[in-house]
């Protein structure tokens, strides 16, 4: 009979190369499980029974150290199945290496594009556009009536949390997992300090003060702990640039929030066709999702900061856990789906499904293998063509704990956003960093679904240690 596989994906459309591969060959069949945290899952693995077990893991989040611990290498996939390493974008390619090992092979990634109406000139809005002088540009674009309203706007990083999410990691914030975190420990914190918890920014504007001695205690945060680390200084710095914006650009947080208060309830595509902002930014997977009559009116450039694309967080790699079984099925899926040519016909899959409006290809995003993104891309998407994404503008994704999709949903977009809402000005960026720290202990004690599976692998880490 056919040797079956278990795929665990964050990626609803990969069924559809499931469908494809199963109905292609009669050596290997897939069986798709969806998991909305594949990465955790895996973590989480040790409690299934053996058939429940994944052969190949699709998705997100899993180049954190935790998660490679759980996995075997990748490298027969180049050298028994002739998968070429030079078809993938290398900074990719490269994030999923450990020593001499390829420990995951890259699937598709997605970044920050921004967008404008089309211009008469051929080279207006195509391109690149760095941050600084996508300041310059959109505090040039301002339109304001006699009282000093705004009939237009150029643009503000507040309008959009994927950027908000983006833009630690693109300064180079390089959020990981703290290796050393246990979750039994429990920090005594005083209640002055504390207070400042209260706030989802961590800064306390209450005035309140304490009684001598009083404390209380949140679990997992001894000796200012927490379960992820991230590189001082890049965090408070790319919150400043960002709230100096709205202050240098705009003039202010008030001034933003009243232009988005009389004209934020249309799409933002739709602000920039009616020219009521200059530029709007979006994921490119969102732009190339639009329908073709909406994109045929608007250009986009690649954001870009210190010479790199603004990556999103939720990077997808491929990979196969340590014991998997059924092993020859993953490579032969995995062999499969790295052809430019099996891309092509799942895209054409999808048009004949009718399930192609407002997705951006197979995998939701670019695809990790250039080959396809250079010569497919530009057939499928004409107006790609005109600006196709430069391989040496992709970055090494950061090395991000499994559990960063939830953290940075429920904590850091919602803190950024509160921090950006007039708070961050009035800070230099060792405190910002400390409001972060705050903020994350406040949210650490409401006891996140994440918390227990990442508790899990720690606990055995320290106990490997």
């Amino acid at each position: 009979g056919r040797q079956s596989a278990v795929l665990w994906t964050d990626i609803p459309e990969l069924a559809l190369a499931v469908e494809l591969f199963n109905s292609t060959q009669p050596e290997y069949r897939i069986e798709m499980r969806y998991r909305e945290q594949p990465a955790l899952d895996l973590l989480r693995k040790a409690k299934l029974p053996s058939r429940e077990a994944p052969s190949l893991v699709i998705g997100s989040y899993l180049l954190s150290d935790s998660v490679v611990r759980q996995l075997r290498p990748l490298d027969d996939l180049f050298s028994r199945y002739f998968v070429d390493p030079n078809d993938y974008h290398p900074a990719l390619l490269e994030a999923g290496r450990r020593g001499t090992r390829q420990m995951l092979l890259p699937v598709a990634f997605d970044c920050i594009v921004i967008i404008q109406r089309n211009s008469a000139s051929s080279e207006s809005g195509t391109g690149i556009v760095e941050w600084d002088d996508l300041l310059k540009e959109a505090a040039a674009a301002n339109v304001k009536d006699a009282k000093g309203e705004y009939l237009a706007m150029g643009f503000s990083p507040r309008w959009s949390s994927d950027l908000l999410a983006a833009l630690p990691l693109a300064a180079g914030a390089s959020f990981t997992e703290n290796a050393r975190w246990k979750p039994t420990s429990i920090q005594e914190i005083p209640v002055d300090y504390a207070a400042s918890l209260q706030s989802p920014s961590g800064v306390d504007t209450s005035g309140a003060s304490a009684a001598a001695g009083e404390k209380i205690s949140v679990p997992g945060t001894a000796a200012g702990s927490l379960p992820f680390l991230w590189k001082q200084g890049s965090l408070g710095t790319s919150v400043l640039e960002a709230a100096r914006w709205s202050k240098e650009a705009n003039g202010s947080v008030g001034l933003e929030n009243a232009f988005l208060y009389r004209f934020g309830t249309r799409p933002g595509y739709r602000l920039v066709l009616d020219g009521l902002a200059k530029f709007w930014p979006m994921k490119a997977s969102t732009f190339f999702g639009l329908p073709v009559d909406v994109r045929s009116r608007l250009e986009y450039r690649y954001l870009v900061k210190d010479g790199a694309c603004v990556l999103l967080p939720d990077v997808r790699y491929a990979a196969l856990p340590a014991r998997a079984p059924n092993q020859k099925a993953a490579y032969a899926f995995l062999r499969w789906l790295s052809s430019p040519d099996i891309l092509q016909q799942l895209n054409a899959f999808m048009q004949e499904s009718g399930i192609a409006a407002g997705r951006f290809g197979i995998f939701g995003g670019f695809p990790a293998l250039v080959a396809f993104t250079g010569r497919n891309m530009k057939s499928m998407f004409p107006d790609y063509a005109k600006n196709p994404l430069q391989a040496e503008l992709v970055p090494q994704p950061s090395r991000l704990p499994p559990f960063w999709g939830e953290v940075s949903r429920e904590f850091v977009e919602p803190w950024m956003a509160e921090m950006l809402d007039g708070k961050a000005i009035t800070l230099d960026a060792s405190a910002i960093e400390a409001a972060f720290t705050r903020a994350a202990i406040r949210y650490l004690a409401t006891l996140p679904d994440w918390l227990e599976a990442f508790s899990m692998q720690a606990n055995g880490a320290a106990q490997n240690r």
